[in-house]
């Protein structure tokens, strides 16, 4: 948490109970699912989709999103998804771009 000059708290979406990270390299959807893979498990995945307006869905669960099935991300908005995993499924549709980062604590 952090306290601004005007004294208004302000509550970042990834806390300091998250000590470390992992970036992925960004992959560039063709309407099929891409697979993103952590070199050890994280707690917490943050997914954002760039580069087009369509919805990209995501899949830490174990499942396979489609166009229709898995946590809506939508167009340059990340998604937090606390849970515990060492990979990620998206669906993205031709024309975007996916970013996969992940917290471990």
């Amino acid at each position: 948490m952090k306290i601004r000059f005007d004294g208004v708290q302000e509550i970042s979406p990834v806390s300091d109970d998250y000590m470390t990270g992992e970036c992925l390299a960004d992959q560039v959807g063709a309407g099929a699912v891409l697979t993103f893979t952590f070199a050890s498990p994280v707690h917490l995945v943050v997914v954002e989709s760039s580069g087009d307006t369509l919805t990209a869905r995501a899949d830490p669960f174990g499942g396979t999103p489609t166009a229709a099935l898995g946590v809506p991300c939508h167009h340059e908005a990340p998604v937090y998804l606390p849970v515990m995993t060492s990979t990620v499924q998206v669906f993205a549709p031709a024309g975007t771009t996916i970013s996969v980062e992940g917290f471990r604590r």
